[in-house]
C-alpha cells in the first residue's frame, strides 16, 4: 500500500473513530407513528409497528383524547442511545420509555434487554402514557393511576406475576399507595410490586366505574387536579378510604387461601404430605421393632453352664 492510498482512506477513517460515528437511523412511517431502528432491528420493526397502530383506537377512545402529530418511536441498540434519548439515566428494570412532551418512545432493543419483554406490549403500554400526558399535560396523575391505566390499555396479562403480591402479602411488604403518588422504587423486585398494585388498583376502579367512568374522571381532572376530589366525586370514595381498601383486598386476594388454591402447589403440598406421613411411620415402625428385639432379649432365660 503507497503512503498516498494509506493518507486518504487512513485518515477519514481515523476521523470517523475519534468523533465516535456511530450508524444512522433507519426509518419507516405508519399512519400514527415514524420508527427509527438500526440496521440490526429491522426485523422486529413490523410486529411493534403494527402492534402500535393496532393500539390506537382504544387508548385514544377511552382516555378521550387523539395525538394528531405522528409519535417517534425510537428502538434502541444500546444503554449509551437510550440514556442519550432519555436525556439522563434511566433505571435498569426499564424497558421502554415515554416522553410525552416530545411526543417520544424509547425502547430497549432485545439484544440488550436484561429481562427479555414483548415490545408489541411494550409499545402500546408507553403510547397509553403519550396519550394520558398530552391530555394532562402539566397536571400530571399520580404514578401508580398512570402506570396502572398503561398496563390496562395495552392489555398487559398479571396472572404469571400474581405470586409477587401473594408473597408481598404473606411478608407483609405491600408499598403504601400514598408512596407510589409521586414516582416508583429503583430496585428491580419492588419496581414489580408497585406495578402490579398500581394495576391492582385501575382495575377496582374499571370494576366499579367502567371505562366511561374513567374518561369522566380523567376529563375532571384536566379542569380540577385535585385526585382526592375526583374518586370522592366519581367512585364515591375519598383518597385515604381508596388506599386502604386496596391493600385490604389485595391481602384478602393473595394471602394463604391464594397460595393454596393454586393446583400445582396444592397436590404438590398433598404428595409432600404424604412422603412426610410415611416418613414418620418408618421411623416409628423402626423404632418400635428395636424397643420389641430389646424386650425379648430382656425375657430370654440365661442357660446353664
Amino acid at each position: 500500500m503507497s503512503c498516498a492510498h494509506f493518507f486518504f482512506v487512513g485518515v477519514p477513517l481515523f476521523f470517523l473513530i475519534s468523533s465516535g460515528y456511530t450508524e444512522e437511523w433507519k426509518t419507516t412511517e405508519s399512519p400514527h407513528f415514524k420508527f427509527y431502528f438500526k440496521e440490526g432491528e429491522r426485523q422486529i420493526v413490523p410486529s411493534i409497528q403494527f402492534a402500535a397502530e393496532k393500539s390506537v383506537k382504544r387508548i385514544s377512545n377511552i382516555l378521550n383524547y387523539r395525538v394528531t402529530e405522528k409519535t417517534s418511536v425510537f428502538i434502541t441498540a444500546s444503554p449509551a442511545e437510550l440514556d442519550s434519548l432519555a436525556a439522563g439515566k434511566t433505571p435498569e428494570w426499564g424497558v421502554g420509555f415515554a416522553l410525552p412532551q416530545k411526543n417520544r418512545i424509547i425502547l430497549k432493543s432485545p439484544r440488550y434487554m436484561e429481562r427479555l419483554l414483548p415490545l408489541e406490549q411494550i409499545v402500546c403500554h408507553e403510547y397509553a402514557h403519550i396519550v394520558l400526558g398530552r391530555k394532562t399535560g402539566r397536571n400530571s396523575v399520580p404514578r401508580w393511576l398512570n402506570e396502572g391505566l398503561a398496563m390496562y390499555l395495552s392489555r398487559e396479562m398479571i396472572s404469571r406475576d400474581e405470586f409477587i403480591l401473594c408473597q408481598a402479602v404473606i411478608l407483609n411488604r405491600l408499598i403504601p399507595y400514598h408512596s407510589l403518588e409521586r414516582g416508583f422504587p429503583l430496585s428491580t423486585k419492588q419496581a414489580d410490586l408497585a406495578y402490579l398494585q398500581s394495576y391492582f388498583a385501575v382495575s377496582y376502579l374499571v370494576q366499579n366505574i367502567h371505562e366511561i367512568g374513567i374518561q369522566n374522571m380523567l376529563d375532571d381532572y384536566v379542569r380540577h387536579p385535585n385526585m382526592d376530589r375526583i374518586l370522592f366525586k366519581h367512585a364515591k370514595i375519598g383518597k385515604p378510604e381508596f388506599y386502604f381498601y386496596c391493600q385490604k383486598r389485595l391481602k384478602r386476594e393473595y394471602g394463604w387461601l391464594f397460595l393454596l388454591s393454586q393446583s400445582g402447589l396444592l397436590w404438590g403440598g398433598i404428595t409432600l404430605l404424604f412422603i412426610v406421613v410415611f416418613l414418620v411411620k418408618s421411623v416409628r415402625t423402626k423404632h418400635r421393632l428395636k424397643q420389641m428385639e430389646a424386650l425379648e432379649n430382656q425375657d430370654d432365660p440365661e442357660l446353664p453352664n
